[in-house]
């Protein structure tokens, strides 16, 4: 028998290209799921792969078992927006096949994306999408994942109540299904993670000590290391904020760093490094602490991420602002003020104020320190009243009155 020429039978070639895709994924589903770790070669295997996929029709199983192995571990490619957009597209294919249970899924990860890059309302809405779909397939340990997503977004935007009340309803859920199934650990381990950024808020330190610490080791025993790192980041945080341990703090953040040192981790990795200079700032190494915090600025500028950038700025300006240097101080709260307008971190920027109308003081710019009196009183007024507020309110009255 004759070869069959592409040219000539275009219907038994895109037959044979459907094959070749598929049994592509199937090799890719059977990859060992026992690591986050995704090798570069194999990742952008997957990427095209996928994109093929989804321009055929008749994929979706082969697509499903691929994802099933692989979705799990997409937290390590957490800063690509090729990434991004595959999962947008993965979402719509999902909710046109009207598999409820992998759209459901890929809203979590889609909406993590989301949150990482400050999309924080994208976030929010594919959040309660995967919880709709999640109580329509009856799956509570779903529901536990996305209750517990969206508390750990509250967090982020500084509404606590709304954080503790999200929280409690994630605790329920998981409540309802005792196992010891990755996605369960996943949930248990956030739900952790925010008890311990609410107790951290709340200055209770050992509480806080004692979340962050058993999210780590959830996530280092499921082999996450990307969100290990970050659980590690935050207990060194804790640690060196309350002053209880600043060896152990030391370790913590330079275990933190090694765990996130990879190319698919950067932000996170920045991240580390920049908590990393708050504690050398602390300890009087204000120079190392610089240096930390420019090598972390050429990642966030990369990454184009407003939330850390006007962090990092008002990091950098407190640094400035320890050796006296008013402008480089005044100069860095700018930067960060300029990022801190672009969303809701209200908190955050009227402590970037603040210390904006100190460098204004120390150099005896009297108009310019007038003209910030009503923005930060009037600010001050409107934020709901939590401790880190109460010691913005006593920062600036001393700051008035001194």
């Amino acid at each position: 028998m004759a070869p069959v020429r592409a040219a000539s039978d275009p219907g038994r070639a895109r037959a044979w290209l459907t094959r070749c895709v598929c049994r592509g994924l199937a090799a890719l589903a059977r990859t060992p799921a026992t690591s986050s770790e995704i090798a570069a070669q194999e990742q952008a295997r997957f990427f095209y792969l996928l994109h093929l996929a989804l321009e055929m029709p008749d994929t979706w199983a082969a697509v499903r078992r691929a994802l099933e192995t692989w979705l799990p571990r997409l937290r390590r490619a957490m800063d690509e927006p090729t990434w991004l957009h595959l999962l947008e597209a993965l979402c719509e294919r999902a909710h046109v096949r009207e598999d409820r249970a992998m759209e459901a899924m890929v809203c979590l990860h889609l909406g993590t994306f989301y949150r990482v890059q400050g999309h924080y309302a994208r976030a929010e809405a594919v959040y309660r999408r995967a919880l709709h779909l999640f109580g329509l397939l009856q799956d509570p340990l779903g529901q536990a994942q996305a209750q517990a997503l969206r508390a750990y977004l509250a967090w982020q935007q500084r509404t606590f109540g709304r954080a503790r009340r999200l929280l409690g309803q994630a605790a329920a859920h998981r409540r309802a299904v005792q196992d010891e199934t990755p996605r369960s650990l996943d949930a248990q381990a956030y739900i952790h993670l925010v008890q311990g950024a609410l107790a951290f808020d709340r200055q209770e330190w050992d509480t806080a000590r004692t979340h962050m610490d058993r999210a780590y080791r959830l996530w280092r025993r499921m082999g996450d290391l990307r969100m290990a790192g970050v659980a590690l980041s935050n207990l060194a945080l804790v640690l060196h904020w309350s002053e209880q341990d600043l060896e152990e703090a030391h370790r913590c953040y330079q275990e933190a760093i090694r765990l996130l040192d990879e190319p698919r981790a950067r932000v996170d990795w920045a991240t580390a490094l920049m908590n990393f200079g708050l504690l050398l700032r602390r300890q009087g190494q204000v120079d190392q602490a610089l240096v930390c915090y420019r090598r972390a600025e050429k990642i966030f500028l990369q990454a184009q991420d407003r939330l850390r950038l006007a962090r990092l700025y008002n990091n950098i300006g407190q640094a400035h602002q320890a050796l006296e240097r008013w402008d480089e101080a005044e100069q860095a709260y700018r930067a960060s003020l300029e990022q801190w307008e672009q969303g809701p971190h209200r908190v955050n920027r009227a402590n970037t104020l603040i210390n904006l109308a100190r460098a204004l003081k120390a150099q005896g710019k009297k108009a310019e320190m007038a003209a910030l009196v009503p923005v930060v009183e009037t600010l001050l007024q409107e934020l709901e009243r939590d401790p880190a507020v109460e010691l913005l309110r006593s920062a600036w009255q001393e700051l008035r009155s001194g």
